[in-house]
């Protein structure tokens, strides 16, 4: 039996009290589209309602489907995403690791893992519960573990960089059956850092700035705040300390250099120097140390190169002087010889021997002499 108008009437207005009960109280629990189609078929059934021509059974098919739409959204299944932790601080080449947890399941749905700053999922996974089967995708260095039955999925990102720093988030939609849900984590921030490498070394300055200068270098660290003291025996020092301007590299990270001067007298009293190096990745301060070698700094040992240069060159001075001397008394020698070779005057009138056969009979005696 057809129900009359007046009756189809109140069934209207029961249905669209229903419907503002539906919107004040479980609005969070009807899907969105759910929610449009709902609209907009009791707008077109309300238009009905002033066309007096419009027949008795459509107006009854239309209300009955409005009815259907409406049972549907408020008896289908809720879905909420829960996403931890919310923030993430690992080294450079570091793993991270973030959760998401999801209220119920359908027969298929898809689980999709998104970075702000890129449209394209990392990693996504359909699941349909009637076949067993599931579609995993991702890309590089990403990976994503999933447990249907625990109603869980991570994502694992290996090798991070410092481009990889960003927001994270995990999407779970409802596919099958329709009408289709979605819903997205909170996110999860992922910072990537790294850890400084600290350098300390000394250096002689050059005329006219004579003293010493040590360096200590901090390289390849992120985020930028550093924070490098110089320490004497202990004692934090600021006289004579210069910090570089902090420099970019090409990964991303950062490095800078910082130099404290001393003159030779204040190195060379055998203080300890330390320069310590301070970083929000750091559990406890870098401190590198150094102090002046037992020798001395090499311009010390300017001072015993002149003097030994002066004792060689004495020497040689002597060696040659004495040599000299030898000469000239080995030469006065041979003249005294010479000269107590000359013939007597009963000799004149014999052959004047050679020079050099007088020097050699002189020199084996006045006897053999006479004979020759």
């Amino acid at each position: 039996m057809l129900r009359s108008t007046s009756e189809l009437q109140r069934d209207s207005s029961s249905l669209q009290e229903n419907r503002t009960e539906l919107t004040d109280s479980q609005l969070l629990l009807v899907p969105f589209s759910s929610l449009v189609k709902i609209k907009h078929l009791a707008l077109e059934f309300k238009s009905d309602e002033t066309n007096e021509m419009m027949p008795l059974g459509t107006q009854t098919v239309k209300l009955c489907v409005l009815l259907y739409f409406f049972l549907t959204a408020v008896g289908g299944k809720n879905l909420s995403v829960f996403q931890t932790p919310s923030e993430i601080r690992v080294l450079k080449g570091g793993t991270a690791r973030i959760n998401c947890s999801y209220s119920n399941t359908v027969e298929q749905w898809r689980i999709m893992w998104k970075r702000n700053t890129s449209a394209k999922p990392l990693c996504q996974r359909i699941e349909n519960a009637k076949n067993s089967t599931s579609i995993v995708h991702c890309t590089k260095r990403n990976y994503i573990t999933d447990a249907p039955s625990a109603k869980s999925s991570s994502l694992i990102i290996t090798d991070l960089h410092f481009n990889d720093s960003d927001i994270y988030s995990c999407e779970v939609a409802y596919e099958i059956p329709p009408p289709q849900q979605m819903e997205k984590g909170k996110g999860t921030s992922i910072t990537v850092e790294a850890s400084p490498t600290v350098q300390l070394r000394a250096e002689t300055l050059p005329y006219p700035h004579e003293g010493i200068q040590l360096i200590c270098i901090s390289l390849e660290f992120y985020p930028e705040n550093i924070q490098v003291s110089w320490f004497q025996d202990g004692q934090l020092i600021t006289n004579g300390t210069k910090n570089g301007r902090l420099c970019a590299n090409t990964d991303g990270s950062f490095s800078i250099i910082s130099f404290l001067n001393l003159s030779l007298f204040d190195w060379n009293e055998g203080r300890n120097y330390s320069c310590q190096v301070n970083h929000s990745t750091l559990s406890t301060p870098i401190t590198e140390r150094i102090s002046a070698p037992n020798e001395g700094p090499p311009s010390d040992n300017l001072f015993w190169i002149s003097p030994t240069v002066s004792c060689l060159i004495a020497l040689m001075v002597f060696v040659i002087i004495a040599v000299f001397w030898a000469c000239l008394i080995a030469k006065k020698m041979v003249s005294s010889t010479k000269e107590s070779a000359v013939p007597d005057s009963g000799q004149s009138g014999r052959e004047q021997p050679n020079t050099d056969d007088t020097v050699i009979y002189s020199l084996l005696g006045p006897e053999l002499s006479y004979h020759i």
